[in-house]
């Protein structure tokens, strides 16, 4: 089962990690950017099945196609649950560091975009209590409107200005794990549906995406502790 059947065609990379077993996650997109996964347990999750990650060297490696190097535009989705609070536990990342790329990871009190081109950095941080239960994380970039923005469960948070593209990447696209440049931040909790957009999606498609998730929850309410 999937958080939303009918996906949009500027998405690269779909995973829901529904397997039943094995440690591969297959991409739902048409781009085929399946995951490796690295320790990490399935266990259930928003809908259906998810993965579990020990905030130790769990983590799941999307490789570095073509189709995942997105410097215009891009949105970034993410479903998670955690009880820790804990600074740089990587979500979705494609390494932050001075030669440029970019990271969606959580700080000890919220969540934080950095991108990165060499010689200029930008971090956005959303500021909220992210732990005890499900959270909607979605983070877009667009040139054209020369914006870097976060969501929040459906709500835009936060927002920081970037005239530049981003600088193409040079490293597998992760998830479980950040690179602040270095590998060892590790997220400890539970990542669900996990999408990742060619285009910076508008707050009304982030609110419908929001939603379907909220359903799903609200039809297993013991799943919101």
């Amino acid at each position: 089962m999937t958080l939303n059947p009918k996906l949009d065609s500027s998405c690269v990379l779909a995973l829901s990690f529904d397997e039943e077993s094995g440690n591969i996650a297959y991409d739902q997109s048409s781009y085929g950017n399946d995951g490796t996964i690295y320790g990490a347990t399935r266990v259930r999750g928003l809908i259906d099945k998810a993965l579990s990650f020990d905030g130790v060297d769990d983590y799941v490696d999307c490789g570095e196609d073509e189709s995942l190097n997105l410097t215009n535009a891009i949105t970034v989705e993410v479903w998670m649950k955690t009880d820790i609070a804990k600074n740089f536990q990587g979500l979705v990342d494609r390494k932050y560091n001075d030669d440029g790329s970019w990271s969606l990871y959580l700080q000890n009190n919220g969540v934080a975009f950095a991108t990165a081109i060499p010689g200029d950095r930008i971090k956005t941080v959303a500021v909220f209590d992210y732990t005890g239960a499900w959270h909607h994380i979605v983070a877009t970039f667009s040139l054209s409107e020369e914006k870097q923005k976060i969501y929040i469960d459906g709500d835009f948070k936060a927002e920081s200005t970037r005239s530049t593209a981003l600088q193409e990447p040079t490293y597998p696209l992760n998830i479980g794990r950040a690179r602040l440049p270095d590998l060892g931040h590790y997220f400890n909790g539970t990542i669900d549906e996990v999408r990742i957009y060619s285009r910076a999606l508008s707050e009304k498609e982030i609110k419908t995406l929001y939603y379907y998730g909220i359903q799903s929850l609200r039809h297993t309410p013991y799943l919101l502790k």
